[in-house]
């Protein structure tokens, strides 16, 4: 689950904690997937409306790069 779809079904952050008995700050310090068992906890909130299940496609996630830096040291 992204944090974005959760922010835009409860519109502010303060909501988000109050729904998961959470601090706000717990929730600004969420990545952009959110953490599994919370995920599982805002399915249940919300009836499944957001949805644990749905499939993360490499577009809504940062590309990795196929290239890997090479140190200075490393020849």
């Amino acid at each position: 689950m992204f944090k974005d779809d959760v922010l835009r079904y409860f519109k502010k952050k303060r909501l988000v904690a109050e729904a998961l008995g959470i601090s706000h700050v717990a929730v600004v310090r969420w990545k952009a997937v959110i953490p599994k068992l919370r995920a599982m906890e805002l399915d249940e909130i919300t009836n499944g409306e957001l949805n644990t299940t749905q499939n993360f496609t490499r577009s809504r996630i940062a590309p990795r790069t196929k290239e890997r830096m090479i140190h200075e040291n490393q020849a």
